[in-house]
């Protein structure tokens, strides 16, 4: 797929996929071989975890109007294959509302809409390079809500430290950029998440910030580092002179990535308090700790 190429007879092609989260692994696997098969039919696509009448994982495709019945009866047609060698195929998920999930293993279209817009090219194209990860990452682990959380965090403390490379270890810049939420008040319930994982997550902030090389594992660190500096170029431009305060363009690409992170992982609101905590405290931890870079109230 590489660069993005819309028209306007694109649209958005959605299907849920129907699975218990400890399943989606295989789910994810799926979709990457559909994603490498079809890739000549597909523009731009994006997955995100999604609870809504059960777990299920949220695919959405944008292709171009002579693809589309194509695309779909292939879609329709290899999932409804996956689904039947599935090992928990139908078997119904718990019920914690009114409305009784969809059976699990199945795929159904149209239980959701995204909006097509040929101006959003520079979004598109982020929410697809965090589905890329999510699938690389989530495909080979064990996945659950601490699973989903932690890559949140990750996904966040890299894009910050593109940030503060790409404004050459400015000692204020990043203070400015967070100092408005480190102000948020915090729930007592997101306070005591926070204090059992913190010494876990200053390290990985710390290992995150010093090094430049990751192990084979974790290689995906630098290639989301090294696409948020790209963003950074394309979204942002260049920096000219000393940076009092971050540019407009800056806080609406830092607050669009975040948002597109959450919303892919389907982060929770109590969720996203403890990483947006997690993310300022521990960036002061090791900010502190280091004497450099930057200082945070």
């Amino acid at each position: 797929m590489g660069k993005l190429n819309i028209s306007d007879d694109h649209r958005w092609m959605n299907c849920s996929l129907f699975a218990p989260m400890n399943t989606w692994p295989l789910v994810l696997g799926e979709i990457r071989q559909f994603i490498k098969v079809a890739e000549g039919q597909i523009t731009c696509f994006k997955v995100q975890m999604n609870y809504d009448n059960g777990e299920n994982i949220r695919l959405a495709l944008l292709t171009s109007s002579e693809n589309r019945q194509q695309l779909y009866d292939h879609l329709n047609l290899i999932f409804k294959s996956f689904f039947r060698t599935f090992p928990f195929s139908g078997i119904r998920q718990n019920v914690d509302s009114i409305f009784l999930p969809y059976p699990t293993a199945v795929i159904e279209f149209g239980l959701f809409h995204l909006n097509y817009d040929p101006t959003f090219f520079n979004a598109y194209e982020v929410s697809q390079q965090i589905s890329r990860f999510i699938i690389e990452v989530l495909e080979k682990d064990d996945v659950d809500f601490e699973t989903i959380t932690t890559f949140s965090f990750y996904l966040q403390i890299c894009l910050l430290k593109a940030i503060l490379s790409y404004y050459q270890n400015d000692r204020n810049f990043i203070s400015l950029l967070l100092q408005p939420q480190t102000k948020k008040t915090i729930s007592k319930k997101v306070a005591e998440l926070s204090g059992e994982n913190m010494d876990i997550l200053v390290q990985i902030t710390t290992e995150v910030m010093l090094n430049e090389v990751f192990e084979q594992d974790q290689v995906w660190i630098s290639h989301w580092i090294n696409f948020c500096g790209y963003s950074l170029e394309k979204n942002v431009g260049q920096r000219n002179g000393e940076v009092n305060s971050p540019p407009k363009e800056l806080i609406n690409f830092f607050q669009s990535c975040v948002y597109q992170i959450n919303e892919a992982l389907g982060i929770t609101p109590e969720a996203k308090d403890f990483i947006e905590f997690a993310v300022n405290h521990s960036m002061l931890v090791f900010a502190k700790s280091q004497q450099r870079f930057f200082q945070l109230e």
